[in-house]
């Protein structure tokens, strides 16, 4: 048998895949026995009832589902005008005007016919009228693109509104991560950027065909009507409806369309990948050639799938010329043979009869040519549908609050505490208790992931109820634990990013009550034309970092430029402020000059990175860490966080570095910077005899589902004995201590 394609991982012959959809599951030899054979073939006729009945409602399904789909976009969109415009120029185009421009070409044709003295006003009409016909179709096509285009234009501008809301930028981070690895659905900014036009257009185009089509369907009818065919008509009409539709679904590319659109997305991805690296596409062989492998196997999937589209495309296209070519004959060998050979009918009688016949069969049947394109436009909506539902139906409170899959209860809030004033109320102790879960599904309830509580340490009942951590002003708490023990989610939780927590409404209306200093610290957006200055300054970057929203745009930010921001020392009295942003790169350049921070032989101020242009991803990754730390350092002292996290603040920094930061975070809290904050700093360096003197409180976390293996004072170490979390260490995690000469570097819990 010739092999018509031959694919990398199998061969797929087109006639094949035909003959096997064709035979009976059983070879004819087997058939010896006809009550076997009856109910081999009643099975064998339910089976494929059951497929059809399936198909059949999956393709109601998706007719009905694409125009739903349509409309929840412009809905969302409100391009209502723009495309009842559209929708009056579509039917004019594909109904009235081909209607004038016969009339005027019979007109020609019977006046050149004739030779009639009408003959030149009958072709200045013709030529009037296909001006005219050109024209409406070519402000038809404008009127189509400009519905496309700001239809879709506007569904993104909807979208970035979206995320401009913390709340919903959350929300729609979390679905988009269940739709990462599913070859059965496309990303968010696939759909908005590439898919909503596609299908827009298709939509348009497929029911611009089914105006001219339904319009030339009734005409028929009527036609057929008026010479008594009508019973032949609606028996022809049935029968061409029906097998179409079965065609159209036997030939439907959706499955192959959208694993094409998957292997697209796959070789881009590899390649862009691939393309990014730096030191690794330069040295490492092994991690080129998997990249590679990765980008081939796209390749392959590629090759695959579009072959198999195009086979089922151009099958439909032909099978739709077949059918135009053998409808005569047929329509004659069917209904007239008898008729025409016996009777008196004429030919001229005949062509009548079959000319509204074969238009009527031609519009039945006329949907072949447009099945790969109704292929795509149900791949397209069920991605977009899935879009428009979860992102624009309105319906927030059916929002998943998630955060990385993660999901918390418990509380956060002020110690209630008789004797604090007022003015000091930011001052009161903070509670909190939180149970993490991950949120596996909607159904049941996610698996525990971690607990964060304390005991009475003196209560020896291991049934004992938990109580909340506690936090006061001016603290610094170091918090210690292995890699994965869970110190980020601590954070996260704390933090507010981890939804789920009862919290006080004094704290949820706080945009800095936590300041939390990532050790990576932002991922840059891409500029554009209207940023005056490229690439991102320092500045611009602590715009960015800035909690509070602010009332100009990055592209005004200057020196003398000033960032908002609200005093809520006193909760019930809340003050707005401002500080100038020269003042702020003040700060920036006294913590650089500690930190050390040179970039060349000379750059070592913010107006240096500045005036030579240099890009902050193009630090080194001390520098850039230097930088992180001067820009959250100056942040804390101006804003005043109740909440201060520093995460890794020694990543990339070499010891002279190490010794900088420890001598700004403890300057910061002698001089009063932390007079309203509790810091916490998570780090494995400070582990040691030489280092935890500076902390008040220390926080070990262990990777359990009671997390906090010890919270409270950090004690002391000398001939008296040990306390607090010395004391810890030597009951659990005393054949981890190692001693070096004039250092001790305790374990980890």
């Amino acid at each position: 048998m010739t092999q018509w394609f031959v694919f990398p991982d199998y061969t797929w012959n087109p006639l094949e895949w035909v003959r096997q959809r064709l035979k009976p599951n059983k070879p004819r030899a087997a058939m010896s026995s006809q009550k076997i054979d009856d109910r081999s073939l009643w099975a064998k006729l339910h089976e494929q009832w059951v497929l059809l009945k399936e198909k059949s409602l999956a393709g109601i399904e998706s007719l009905f589902s694409y125009h739903i789909t349509f409309y929840k976009v412009l809905r969302a969109t409100n391009k209502w005008s723009l495309f009842f415009v559209l929708a009056a120029l579509l039917t004019v185009e594909a109904v009235m005007l081909p209607i004038v421009y016969m009339q005027s070409e019979a007109l020609w044709n019977q006046a050149l016919t004739d030779k009639s003295p009408m003959l030149f006003s009958a072709g200045v009409s013709l030529v009037k009228v296909g001006l005219f016909v050109a024209g409406v179709g070519f402000v038809t096509e404008l009127m189509h693109s400009l519905f496309v285009r700001a239809t879709a234009a506007q569904l993104r501008r909807n979208m970035s509104t979206l995320l401009q809301d913390k709340v919903n930028l959350a929300h729609i981070k979390e679905q988009e991560k269940a739709t990462k690895d599913r070859l059965d659905d496309a990303s968010l900014e696939r759909v908005l950027t590439q898919e909503v036009d596609r299908f827009l257009d298709l939509f348009i185009n497929i029911h611009k065909f089914g105006i001219f089509v339904s319009y030339w369907a009734l005409k028929s009818t009527m036609s057929l009507i008026s010479i008594g065919l009508m019973r032949e008509g609606l028996i022809l009409l049935v029968v061409g409806v029906v097998g179409a539709y079965l065609l159209s679904n036997m030939l439907s590319i959706s499955e192959s369309g959208e694993a094409y659109r998957a292997h697209e997305s796959k070789y881009e991805n590899t390649i862009r990948h691939l393309l990014r690296t730096n030191k690794q596409s330069a040295q490492l062989p092994n991690f080129i050639k998997l990249s590679t492998k990765a980008s081939r196997q796209a390749s392959e999937g590629l090759y695959t799938n579009g072959n198999k589209a195009d086979y089922f495309h151009e099958l439909g296209q032909a099978l739709s010329m077949v059918i135009f070519k053998i409808t005569e004959p047929l329509l004659v060998l069917a209904l007239f043979v008898g008729t025409y050979l016996a009777t008196s009918m004429t030919y001229s009688d005949l062509q009548q009869h079959l000319s509204s016949l074969s238009q009527l069969f031609f519009c039945a049947s006329s949907s072949l040519f447009y099945v790969s394109q109704i292929s795509m436009l149900r791949v397209y909506a069920k991605h977009l549908r899935r879009v428009m539902v979860q992102y624009f139906s309105g319906k927030t409170e059916e929002k998943p609050q998630t955060f990385d899959g993660l999901r918390a209860s418990g509380l956060k809030k002020f110690k209630a505490d008789a004797s604090t004033t007022p003015s000091s109320n930011k001052s009161r102790i903070v509670q909190f208790m939180a149970e993490v879960k991950t949120a596996a599904s909607q159904q049941q309830d996610g698996r525990l992931y971690r607990n964060y509580y304390t005991k009475d340490t003196a209560d020896n009942n291991a049934d004992s109820q938990p109580k909340p951590l506690e936090f006061a002003v001016n603290e610094l708490v170091y918090v210690v634990g292995r890699n994965s023990a869970g110190k980020s989610v601590f954070f996260n939780a704390l933090s507010g990013l981890v939804p789920g927590l009862e919290t006080e409404q004094v704290i949820k209306e706080d945009p800095h009550f936590a300041l939390y200093c990532e050790q990576e610290m932002i991922s840059l957006p891409e500029t554009d034309d209207s940023i005056d200055q490229k690439p991102w300054t320092p500045l611009q970057i602590l715009y960015m970092l800035w909690p509070e929203d602010q009332t100009f745009e990055i592209e005004k930010l200057s020196p003398a430029s000033k960032l908002n921001f609200t005093d809520r020392s006193d909760i019930a009295n809340p003050v707005k402020k401002d500080v100038l942003v020269s003042q702020l790169k003040d700060s920036m350049d006294t913590y650089l000059k500690v930190l050390g921070f040179k970039q060349g032989s000379s750059i070592k101020t913010v107006d240096g990175i500045i005036d030579h242009h240099i890009d902050f991803n193009k630090l080194s990754p001390g520098n850039q860490a230097k930088m992180r730390l001067a820009i959250y350092f100056t942040m804390a002292k101006i804003l005043k966080p109740r909440l201060f996290f520093i995460d890794e603040p020694y990543n990339h920094i070499d010891e002279p570095g190490r010794k900088a930061v420890r001598k700004i975070i403890d300057e910061m809290k002698t001089n009063g910077c932390f007079d309203k904050t509790t810091v916490f700093v998570i780090t494995h360096e400070d582990n040691d005899n030489h280092n935890l003197h500076r902390y008040d409180k220390v926080m070990a976390v262990q990777a359990k589902d009671q997390s906090i293996g010890y919270y409270g004072e950090r004690g002391e170490n000398n001939l008296l004995g040990k306390t607090g979390y010395f004391q810890y260490q030597e009951a659990n995690l005393r054949d981890q201590t190692t001693t070096i000469p004039a250092t001790t570097r305790y374990g980890m819990p």
